[in-house]
């Protein structure tokens, strides 16, 4: 079933408007008349896949792009409010679907397809009607954007949430390149035919090899032990006494008061930044032992956190067993026996297999890339192929956040080092989330796709190959499925690649509220100048040069235009502007001005030797350069 049309009676800043979404049909309600016209578009002309459909809703900021989009997802579990839309459903028939307290409407229908009309209302309990026309549908949200995301977040059960930033709309740098470092490796060691030519279409680079480089997890500062990644904000020792602070202070000793328990954790933490910094050259087993443990803290911290912002329960002795543990270690350790405590500690553990494995993998091969060496110090860190790279190891690694206990490098079979542009990183993102939803079994053959603000983080050559990859990449890993796209963005390099058919544009009407143009704007978009997409499709209605630019050339207009003599510092003034302007026409307007003020008391005679000189000037600059030509 094919969303038409949609009616929507109010929704934040979207009042009594109607949205057509398919480039097939031309709907139209006069509310007055209380009459639906559905016309068929004999200019429609297909050249997206069949099993693709695609629109974008673009405007000027504040026009209601997000709340649409948002909008739609609601939409998918139930609706409270009054709507109407107009679907096409697999039998060819044209249903329109009233919603709540939506009265019967007229239909003038011209086109051949036959129609129904259905209502839907609240029940006897008062709950809101499903949606109908999004049945039997999966929904995927993904989002470039962390702005007014709660409406499909109240959704996230049934969404597959497929955005950049993490669902707390928080931006974390260290997860960013967290996750670039779990998708490039995931994706490159899936070894599929499939998906190495997916992104061999888009020329996406995939490594050959890999540099594991273990992260300080301590600042370089040595009496500043602040922890790096997540925890930027706290020091170690303020973590680990927040986990034994614990709604009471069961891992205290009773007669040990907080001096000496500060003394006894300084201690402790100057141990550990001792063997980081001078027992990493090559890794050795020690090394990956303290790391680990050091993350554990670090998880230990985050989730007793989120217990405590939780209501959920907590198996008090579970907790109080693994804070034991670490208060002995602590307790106990030395410069010489930390490393039996941790042996210890992880005995037949997952870290214990994992460090093994690690280690197994580590060739301690003299690494050393020119480009880095000054930035990273790299030295003699360990290296290893990409086939050497068990898929499990990375997956099982993620899933008990460990991944992050290394940075990584990625280099080509040649070791020559591969830099991945905000775009090759954004593409990354999207193919690793489309690949293992398409592992899904269980995914619909129906999926609604809605895209927030696509171009946000990319340069412009990657805003104009954006849309022809997505359609790439679904064409490759969904060819099976029917891709319903929504998408909103801002960018001209996007617009260009859709027909105005497709496009839904939108402008803020004089209350603030969201208002449709689409009748209103005559422009063809597909393959359309980006200069004029950005004056028409995105209502810059003051022109596209900038504001400080703008507001010295208007400061010029002004003096050329008045009828008083300017001083000789407002002529240079309007001199230097006017000599900079990149713009021909504008340029040539206002020198012409310039010239009629600067000259405007010369009579005929004087005019004619003032440009004689300037010709007479130019010819003699135009005879150096013949002259400096012929001698070379």
């Amino acid at each position: 079933m094919e969303l038409v049309y949609l009616w929507v009676e109010d929704y934040k800043n979207i009042k009594k408007q109607g949205f057509n979404f398919s480039p097939r049909f031309n709907c139209e309600y006069d509310e007055k008349n209380n009459e639906l016209t559905i016309d068929e578009n004999k200019d429609f002309v297909q050249i997206f896949p069949d099993n693709i459909n695609i629109t974008a809703i673009v405007g000027e900021n504040g026009s209601g792009k997000t709340s649409l989009i948002s909008y739609l997802g609601i939409l998918s579990k139930s609706i409270s409010g009054n709507i109407f839309v107009c679907t096409l459903t697999e039998n060819k028939i044209l249903e329109v679907q009233l919603y709540n307290e939506i009265n019967d409407i007229q239909i003038n229908n011209r086109i051949f397809y036959k129609y129904k009309v259905k209502k839907f209302k609240k029940d006897k309990e008062h709950n809101p009607p499903k949606s109908n026309f999004f049945y039997n549908k999966d929904f995927f949200y993904h989002s470039m954007s962390h702005i007014d995301l709660n409406a499909a977040f109240q959704l996230k059960k049934d969404f597959y949430y497929l955005g950049l930033l993490d669902k707390e709309l928080i931006f974390d740098l260290n997860k960013y390149n967290d996750l670039l470092n779990e998708n490039i490796i995931y994706l490159s060691i899936q070894n599929n035919n499939k998906l190495n030519e997916l992104l061999k279409k888009l020329k996406i680079a995939v490594p050959n090899n890999i540099l594991a480089i273990p992260k300080n997890l301590f600042s370089n500062k040595f009496d500043e032990p602040i922890m790096t990644g997540d925890f930027t904000y706290l020091s170690f020792q303020d973590i680990l006494n927040k986990i034994f602070e614990y709604k009471i202070n069961i891992l205290y000793d009773e007669n040990l008061d907080k001096d000496k328990w500060n003394k006894i954790l300084i201690n402790f933490i100057e141990i550990l930044r001792n063997i980081q910094f001078h027992n990493n050259h090559p890794i050795k087993k020690e090394y990956l032992y303290i790391q680990f443990f050091i993350k554990d803290i670090f998880n230990l911290y985050e989730k007793q956190k989120n217990i405590l912002d939780s209501s959920s329960d907590i198996d008090t002795i579970t907790l109080y067993d693994i804070k034991e543990k670490i208060k002995n270690i602590i307790y106990k350790s030395t410069t010489n026996n930390i490393n039996e405590y941790l042996f210890e500690y992880y005995k037949n553990t997952k870290v214990s297999s994992y460090i093994n494995e690690l280690m197994n993998i580590f060739e301690h091969t003299h690494f050393q890339d020119p480009q880095k060496l000054y930035l990273m110090n790299i030295g003699n860190y360990p290296y290893f192929s990409i086939d050497k790279l068990p898929l499990k190891l990375v997956e099982s690694l993620k899933k008990d956040n460990y991944l992050d206990i290394f940075r990584f490098s990625f280099f080509d079979k040649n070791k020559h080092s591969i830099d991945y542009s905000s775009g090759e990183i954004v593409m990354f993102d999207l193919i690793l989330k489309l690949w293992r939803l398409k592992q899904n079994k269980n995914i619909k053959k129906n999926i609604v796709f809605l895209i927030d603000e696509m171009e946000l983080f990319l340069h412009p050559e990657w805003q104009k190959k954006y849309f022809n990859s997505l359609l790439i990449i679904i064409e490759e890993l969904f060819f099976d499925k029917n891709f319903y796209v929504y998408i909103t963005t801002h960018s001209p390099f996007i617009l260009s690649d859709l027909p105005k058919e497709n496009v839904i544009f939108l402008k803020k009407d004089e209350n603030g509220n969201c208002k449709n143009v689409t009748s209103e704007t005559n422009i063809d978009t597909f393959g359309a100048n980006i200069h004029t997409l950005l004056s028409h499709g995105f209502f810059m209605r003051d022109g596209l040069m900038g504001e400080f630019a703008k507001k010295k050339i208007d400061k010029v207009i002004k003096l050329l235009k008045s009828k008083k003599n300017l001083s000789k510092k407002k002529l240079n003034f309007c001199k230097s502007i006017v000599s900079i302007i990149g713009e021909p026409i504008l340029k040539s307007t206002l020198q012409n001005m310039l010239d009629e003020k600067m000259y405007s008391k010369e009579n005929r005679l004087d005019r004619l030797r003032r440009k004689q000189k300037e010709l007479e000037d130019e010819i003699k600059i135009e005879e150096k350069k013949a002259k400096s030509n012929e001698e070379n």
